[in-house]
């Protein structure tokens, strides 16, 4: 994972690139170069992104499925563009956000670093089908599917979420170590890094939801 810096909203975008496309950009301070760090790594289908920034407001489009959302450092608040969203705010730690394919703000409150991890929808939905016996039931489906609309949190408070998110940002972790040293020995295939990605997800979704679902309509 290559790091590069650079200023203004447009040479942020072609950083981006497919992934997520960049509406618009506000700096906290009124300047209108933005100063940020960016790195990019393909994992297997997944496009993962590190942004460094300072105190701003991002308008974002993520086009090829959910965006998880992992905040390595600072604090960050998401909120999906769309009927029912919510602010979701999260900080450096075992804590993370899953939000709906298509537009959605980020705002960081000081200088923050965020990965943003770009999960095709046929990816996540084929990893549900393989962590199931049996397809959830239309009316827990149906709920599971408002809440990702809304914007799905999770922090380390809750103990049954705690070392799932934990695996997560190990994993994030891993990459990052990886991409610094100059020679990694023997690195993983990027098949099974995918996989401690996502499925930590998908039981993160399945294991909320018998216990939340009831409550998504608050």
């Amino acid at each position: 994972m290559s790091r590069h810096a650079g200023y203004g909203a447009a040479a942020l975008q072609r950083r981006l690139g497919a992934d997520f496309s960049l509406r618009t950009a506000h700096q906290a301070d009124g300047e209108s170069d933005l100063p940020f760090r960016h790195g990019r790594l393909a994992l297997g289908h997944l496009g993962l992104h590190t942004l460094t920034l300072p105190a701003c407001r991002l308008q974002l489009h993520g086009g090829t499925g959910p965006c998880l959302a992992l905040p390595l450092a600072g604090e960050i608040t998401l909120r999906p563009e769309r009927r029912g969203g919510r602010p979701l705010a999260a900080d450096a730690g075992h804590s993370a956000v899953l939000l709906p394919e298509g537009p959605f703000l980020l705002r960081c409150h000081g200088w923050s670093e965020v990965v943003l991890i770009a999960i095709p929808r046929q990816v996540l939905e084929a990893a549900m089908v393989q962590g199931l016996p049996s397809p959830l039931p239309p009316a827990q489906r149906q709920r599971l599917d408002g809440r990702l609309e809304r914007g799905i949190q999770w922090r380390a408070n809750d103990p049954l979420n705690e070392p799932l998110l934990g695996l997560l940002h190990q994993t994030v972790r891993v990459l990052e170590s990886g991409a610094a040293a100059s020679a990694p020995a023997r690195p993983l295939p990027t098949g099974a890094l995918q996989e401690c990605l996502v499925r930590p997800l998908v039981l993160l979704l399945l294991q909320d939801s018998p216990r939340k679902i009831g409550r998504a309509h608050v």
